[in-house]
């Protein structure tokens, strides 16, 4: 048997110890505040034009970046052409820089995309009134013009680079074809940080978020089920999603 355990069974009871003691640090501190001074909730919710004064100019700068490494992928893959049938040494050190500007540029872009979504949502105003409803519709729909220009950006230079032919709104399957288009190294990488990311998000991330949810719940003295409603779901979908590849491995 595989001894796969890198801390012993004592550190990891004071590990959990430790974790249980900040938790019951923080809800007496809550609890202290809550019950002195006649406390009736903080006031619900923050002035979305403060966020957004915030997060506009993070989405301009993540743009910005993303369209630089794009160019800089774009340059370097030129270059590495170039020097293909020439320089050896050159070609060793082009590669790995062309599809690391590459990976930058799309992981901004996806971040971006996130935040200008957030940045849609939060400045839509859509009032019900007793005579019918009225909608404003923030300036940053503008940004979906750009987010498409962006993603077609983004995999026409995937598409270049990696000599792949992949449509700009692929289906999942065409993902997939895609991933096992890559080098076994790639695809290892890939593979491992999904795993890292899929047991960050179901053992660390989501437990955290429903503890934030709940702190959250008894400071602003709020319900919260919708918040709880979508962590639920997360958690949920990310754990069943596993029955597919059960199927699929242990026939």
């Amino acid at each position: 048997m595989k001894n796969g355990k890198q801390l012993t069974t004592g550190k990891r009871i004071l590990r959990l110890l430790g974790f249980m003691l900040l938790g019951g640090i923080c809800g007496g501190v809550i609890g202290f505040l809550m019950g002195s001074n006649d406390f009736k909730g903080l006031p619900n919710g923050i002035p979305a034009d403060s966020i957004l004064w915030f997060t506009r100019p993070v989405l301009i700068l993540l743009s910005i970046l993303t369209a630089y490494f794009l160019w800089q992928a774009r340059k370097l893959h030129t270059k590495y052409l170039a020097a293909e049938a020439m320089d050896d040494n050159l070609v060793d050190e082009l590669y790995p820089k062309t599809f690391r500007y590459l990976e930058y540029a799309t992981i901004l872009y996806n971040v971006a995309i996130s935040l200008g979504l957030f940045n849609i949502l939060l400045g839509l105003k859509f009032i019900i009134e007793e005579n019918g409803a009225t909608m404003s519709l923030p300036f940053d729909y503008a940004f979906i013009i750009l987010m498409i220009i962006g993603q077609i950006l983004v995999f026409k230079t995937t598409q270049k680079i990696r000599n792949y032919k992949l449509s700009a709104f692929p289906t999942v399957k065409e993902v997939k074809d895609y991933m096992y288009s890559l080098d076994e190294g790639e695809q290892q990488a890939n593979f491992e940080q999904a795993f890292v990311i899929q047991f960050n998000l179901n053992q660390r991330i989501l437990p955290i978020l429903y503890l934030v949810v709940f702190f959250i719940e008894m400071i602003t003295q709020t319900n919260q089920l919708v918040a709880y409603a979508v962590i639920l779901f997360i958690h949920a979908f990310i754990n069943v999603m596993q029955y597919q590849m059960v199927r699929r491995y242990f026939k």
